[in-house]
């Protein structure tokens, strides 16, 4: 029985549409750069229409006095190394594209191409601005000086501080280009004892469950994927979020390898169309699916037994859970085929090396009464456990490979100590006269419940009143913020709506920008002098720093580097770093003798990155060994180091089916096994009706609120919150033109879903759950949208986040248990606290209605 809200005809016709839609979505031209008119400029700004087509036979392309090697930051997460190429005449920026030796080798995601737009961009923050309207509405302000900006933002943190404690000033960074920025703050922070703000929802429930299942998250390296004969990936669009590392990596594995890739997702993404298998699902219902595949491989007696008697814990509790999750059963729930189902569940359970890639396609789906987002990835990394897909290159699991490179192998490349080390060793100057609740709930209370004391002052270069949560509740937790200071080169919908002051900040081309990677940590100089009176991310903190501590009779000159090359010597060449790169030069490997004094030229010296020494001798790593956890005391000493060993809670070295800690630690709340949970929203009247036998549909669907809406849908031109303009839409011109979406807000539909609505395409139409709703959306009908569901704008400013809810995961669980659910992290860099995980907000999943405007 399908679904009551999707005709079957419509939804089977479509299924085999999906499956094969190769031309159903737009592609990208990876490396092409098109030559295009720089944008019209203020009186202000570099005239460099003159020199475009100044090239010249005996010098550098277009007439250029020199080309600077820029770390790409104009996509944020799209890639760690990736270096773009700025030709410069005169102080001026000419051409742009992408560099030949980065990690990139010249390729630029459409984002990437539109660097040049965003550095001259007529509506850059030129300068310091002032609001002078009530906060809410669309923003108008007016010029002021740096002296009076900085006197300010100054005077009302120390007034903050007089009244309430330095705890009430919030500064951090949301996703950060440049990984040196994010650390400015928080050497702020750590000398006044400010908090650091609620940051972006991105992943926190994703890396919740291998961790329950597991023990640790892994990602995947370029390399590993050319080991694998399968690839699955789950709620993943690689084409899309890293499309050089699609081509190095999941795309020449299939055709230099001749790897199978199977895609499931919510949509037929752009990743979908290159599969040889796709699997529709409902939005926050992976985890049904997922158990419906290890039904098939139980029944039909395709598990690998010795390696389940060998490795695992819990195995029968869990064969007895998934029997009911039959394929035809989950198909109801899921709407993801049933023939579809048991297809892939074989093909995984017979094919080895398999490896499973899980995105952030399910990982929001869940809320305060729902372990949707964090089951989803719970679920999946079962399936590894069931058919032995551990201990070999190829096999195993990659978490978040949407975002950067595997920055998630806390057990034996401490990131941290690079990320940390300008902040580290330094002493607050003031004591905090009060602790916020523990972790991201805590973060939660403070901006949207003042409790136990409320924000003060607010400085962040992030959009997160248009990105996170319910909008609606977003926006009055700013109105009660005193001030809002936003420092960034753009204004997005945030600072337009709420920001007291703005900060003109120089671009990824204007100041030095720092990027680490699992193999290798790059950084690039400025190409040109910060424009208009913008500076760099660190001169801006050093100003409010010594200005504020001043006010406060704490000194002069506080801000602990005198310069920004003091301040970035620190990321790359602090003690521990030489340290280590002398170590490797001792040991012998050649590829660290000309770094074993290693200085901060040396690696502006090497776009393409210097090689990290405690990636050193890993050339072979393959996770799940005993050998990589042999620190800590983790790993018992009798243990064969080439065996494989799961660090997982109680130290066993299981894979947990069942982990009996999570009801132990979170007061009975979370289950033992991966029981599959409705999102929030459910659609059944009692939650997962194989659980409660209760198919009743819920009030909501019954009430017309029958669409589901899938979340978070990524596009070619908008990754991130980054780069938009006073409409909420992106900034660049370039990428307007080029998608249509990025023209003006829109919503996809499929066509069936459309003619049941009486909606066409271009009409303008109206979503709205039973939390907001979004208007003046343009429809676009598309057999790339699965019936049943609808694709609201992600990114698109006041049109962002109305249709979801504030509250997020694990909130039923009491605070003081939260931050200590998980095992500790492991490794020579891990430590013996347990840890949390999880408490991201729902925004996918919704139930939803729409209508013609």
């Amino acid at each position: 029985m399908q679904h009551q809200s999707i005709k079957r005809r419509d939804f089977l016709k479509w299924s085999g549409i999906a499956g094969g839609a190769a031309m159903l979505a737009p592609s990208l031209l990876v490396g092409c750069s098109p030559q295009q008119e720089p944008l019209s400029q203020t009186s202000d700004a570099p005239d460099t229409s003159g020199y475009i087509m100044d090239a010249v036979s005996d010098g550098l392309p277009y007439g250029a006095d020199k080309v600077c090697p820029v770390m790409c930051t104009n996509g944020d997460a799209c890639g760690e190394l990736h270096c773009g190429a700025a030709y410069v005449k005169d102080g001026a920026i000419i051409h742009y594209e992408g560099c030949l030796e980065s990690h990139n080798k010249g390729g630029l995601c459409a984002r990437g191409m539109t660097g040049l737009d965003i550095i001259y961009h007529p509506d850059r923050i030129k300068y310091p601005m002032r609001r002078t309207n009530e906060k809410g509405v669309k923003g108008e302000f007016e010029r002021i000086s740096w002296e009076e900006a900085i006197e300010t933002i100054s005077e009302a943190m120390a007034k903050a501080i007089r009244e309430e404690g330095p705890q009430t000033i919030a500064a951090g960074f949301a996703h950060p280009g440049n990984y040196a920025s994010n650390s400015t703050a928080a050497v702020f922070c750590k000398l006044f004892n400010a908090s650091s703000p609620l940051g972006p929802d991105c992943w926190h429930d994703l890396q919740f469950g291998p961790s329950v299942t597991l023990g640790d998250m892994y990602h995947s390296l370029e390399a590993d994927p050319l080991d694998s004969k399968l690839i699955i990936l789950w709620g993943e669009n690689t084409t899309l979020s890293k499309p050089q590392e699609w081509a190095a990596s999941y795309g020449r594995a299939m055709h230099e390898f001749g790897a199978k890739l199977v895609v499931i997702d919510s949509r037929v993404s752009e990743t979908a169309n290159k599969a040889n298998i796709y699997l529709p699902v409902r939005p926050g219902t992976d985890a049904y699916v997922a158990l419906a595949m290890a039904n098939v491989i139980i029944e039909e007696n395709l598990q690998d037994q010795e390696f389940i008697d060998a490795h695992t814990y819990g195995y029968d509790e869990f064969a007895a859970l998934v029997k009911k999750y039959t394929p035809e059963e989950v198909q109801k729930i899921s709407w993801a085929p049933a023939d579809k189902i048991r297809e892939i569940a074989r093909l995984y359970a017979k094919t080895k090396p398999a490896l499973i890639a899980i995105g952030r396609g399910g990982n929001s789906a869940g809320g305060k009464n729902s372990n949707a987002g964090w089951m989803m990835s719970r679920a999946i990394t079962c399936l590894i456990g069931l058919c032995g897909q551990a201990g070999v290159k190829g096999s195993g699991v990659s978490i978040e490979t949407s975002s950067g490179n595997p920055g998630n192998l806390f057990y034996h490349w401490p990131k941290s100590l690079q990320m940390t080390a300008p902040a580290a060793g330094i002493k607050p100057l003031i004591e905090a006269t009060q602790k916020a609740n523990p972790g991201i709930w805590g973060k939660r209370d403070l901006l949207y419940k003042r409790e136990p004391f409320g924000y003060r002052v607010y400085i962040n270069n992030g959009n997160f009143a248009a990105s996170s949560g319910n909008q609606d509740d977003a926006e009055e937790a700013f109105k009660k913020i005193d001030l809002v200071v936003v420092n960034n080169r753009l204004i997005h919908w945030t600072a337009s709506a709420f920001a007291d002051i703005l900060l003109p900040v120089a671009s990824w081309a204007e100041q030095y920008t720092f990027r680490p990677d699992w193999e290798a940590m790059a950084m690039t100089p400025p190409a040109i002098e910060p424009l208009f009176e913008s500076v760099s991310d660190v001169e801006v903190y050093r100003r409010i720093s010594n200005a504020l501590a001043k006010k406060l009779d704490l000194g002069d000159n506080v801000w602990p580097f005198e310069t920004d090359e003091d301040y970035m010597t620190v990321f790359v060449a602090n003690d521990k770093i030489k340290s280590e790169y002398k170590k490797r030069a001792d040991e012998g490997l050649d590829a660290f003798k000309e770094y074993a004094d290693i200085t901060f030229n040396q690696v502006l010296s090497h776009p393409e990155g210097v090689p990290n020494p405690f990636y050193a001798g890993l050339e072979d790593f393959v996770p799940f060994k005993a050998k990589v956890y042999s620190y800590n005391n983790r790993v018992p000493s009798d243990v064969d180091p080439e065996s494989i060993w799961f660090p997982t809670d109680g130290d066993t070295g299981k894979l947990l089916f069942k982990a009996d800690f999570l009801p132990e630690q979170s007061g009975g709340i979370l289950p033992a096994l991966p029981i599959p949970s409705e999102p929030d929203d459910s659609y059944y009247a009692s939650g997962n009706p194989i659980e409660s036998g209760d198919w009743n549909l819920s009030s909501p669907v019954s009430n017309g609120f029958k669409y589901v809406a899938v979340g978070k849908a990524h596009s070619f031109w908008q990754f991130l919150s980054f780069n938009q303009n006073l409409d909420g839409g992106p900034a660049s011109l370039f990428l307007r033109k080029a998608f249509i979406d990025a023209a003006e807000p829109c919503v996809k539909i499929n066509p069936a879903d459309g003619s049941d609505l009486g909606i066409e395409n271009g009409d303008i139409v109206i979503i709205e759950s039973q939390y907001g709703k979004m208007e003046n959306l343009k429809a676009i009908l598309t057999e790339t949208v699965m019936p049943g569901t609808v694709v609201p704008p992600t990114h698109w400013g006041i049109n962002q986040s109305k249709l979801y809810q504030t509250s997020r995961s694990l909130e039923s669980v009491e605070p003081k248990l939260r931050g200590k659910i998980l095992p500790p992290f492991v490794g020579e860099f891990g430590n013996d606290e347990r840890r949390g995980a999880g408490g991201i907000t729902n925004q996918t999943g919704a139930l939803c209605k729409i209508y013609k405007a």
